[in-house]
């Protein structure tokens, strides 16, 4: 038994701290018009017009199109070997990648969200090449309706197979955990006395039903007709997680018997949220980023008073609890500056994943604790 649970570890721990290495190669950018329509053969015929790129992180601009150049560097010694070029996956746009070989067009890789893509595609776009050939060129085709910045990597193929397997596992342990305790929730909310419990459960559902469309792994447990719909209602997780978030604190702290005023603006602020989402199911409509941060802005604000007037009143686990949300809110601020356009999807991996586990496990002990602290209390006042 102890073998396997020392191999287990091992797995994990590789998994974990792998890194991949990129291979080297230069990155050149083409200055287009707006809304120009150009086609790989455009572009072939202009390949002199390529201004060189510094960083290997590309910033995506609304509503246009954009075309980039990868010049691999690959060693002398190698004379065949299998690569991948992979970038992180647009929210809703397309990526197009085109091998071309002496100017000859060898093969292209498509991703959208219009299309049958597979869904490894979905969570890495990527295109599969050789360096059999010395003389390579990938030019990519990028478009997306919102700001976005992405990372280009070149690795071996069997690096990436290894760091997409690492990406899936790690991505299918955090939506189990949310999805389980989000079903505990409401398993608890039915049969105990804390009914507000539930609003926890739709928390941790709609986070994970958010988490599952930003990483694209929704694609992999769903048909695609359904995933692409559940997709399209992301603004809608969002407000349906925001007014949980806001409810089930307003519960948990018993505000509606320490200050029936407050209650009543963070209890209206939540219907609002639980209002435009239905907006957005309905309508099936986009929120942009100064709404979101809007909203944010908001739930800060319905957090804060509900904690300051708390904590007045001394109710007990408050510091943890509030130490417990705290994670939840570097993970919105993190999902903002994502859909804003400042960071890539790549850097915030491992960042968000501590952050998921930490979120999780200190809502757990805060209401296990409370738990024990009410049967403790209650076995006290007991007559003996």
């Amino acid at each position: 038994m102890s073998v396997w649970i020392l191999r287990v570890l091992v797995f994990l721990l590789s998994f974990a701290c792998f890194q991949v290495k990129s291979a080297a190669f230069d990155i050149f950018f083409l200055e287009t018009i707006p809304d120009s329509q150009l086609t790989i053969l455009d572009v072939l015929q202009d390949d002199d017009k390529f201004q060189t790129l510094a960083q290997t992180h590309v910033e995506i601009k609304p509503q246009q199109k954009h075309w980039f150049k990868i010049a691999p560097n690959f060693s002398e010694q190698v004379d065949k070997y299998h690569w991948v070029l992979h970038t992180d996956r647009l929210t809703q746009g397309h990526i197009t990648f085109y091998w071309v070989q002496s100017g000859k067009l060898v093969s292209k890789s498509v991703y959208s969200r219009l299309n049958n893509s597979s869904p490894e595609q979905r969570i890495f776009p990527h295109i599969r090449l050789t360096s059999e050939n010395k003389n390579t060129t990938i030019y990519i085709e990028l478009s997306n309706p919102i700001a976005q910045q992405i990372s280009l990597n070149l690795t071996t193929a069997e690096e990436f197979d290894t760091l997409k397997q690492s990406r899936q596992f790690w991505y299918g342990a955090e939506l189990s955990l949310l999805y389980f305790v989000g079903l505990f929730m409401f398993v608890m909310a039915l049969t105990s006395k804390y009914k507000y419990l539930a609003y926890l459960g739709g928390y941790f559902t709609f986070i994970a039903l958010q988490y599952s469309v930003i990483t694209g792994v929704v694609y992999f447990y769903l048909p695609d007709l359904v995933a692409e719909y559940i997709a399209s209602l992301s603004a809608g997780w969002l407000f349906l997680s925001t007014a949980a978030c806001i409810m089930f604190n307003a519960k948990f702290l018993s505000l509606k018997y320490s200050n029936k005023s407050v209650y009543r603006v963070v209890q209206t602020t939540a219907r609002f949220f639980l209002a435009a989402a239905c907006f957005v199911v309905i309508f099936q409509t986009s929120v942009s980023v100064s709404a979101q941060v809007v909203s944010f802005i908001i739930l800060l604000l319905c957090i804060g008073s509900s904690y300051y007037h708390a904590i007045a009143h001394k109710r007990p686990l408050i510091k943890l609890m509030l130490l417990a949300w705290l994670p939840a809110l570097l993970i919105e601020v993190g999902r903002i500056t994502l859909v804003s356009g400042f960071i890539a999807q790549s850097e915030l991996v491992w960042p968000v994943r501590i952050l998921v586990f930490s979120h999780v496990i200190l809502i757990c002990l805060a209401i296990y604790l409370l738990d024990k602290k009410k049967a403790g209390l209650f076995r006290l006042l007991q007559p003996s």
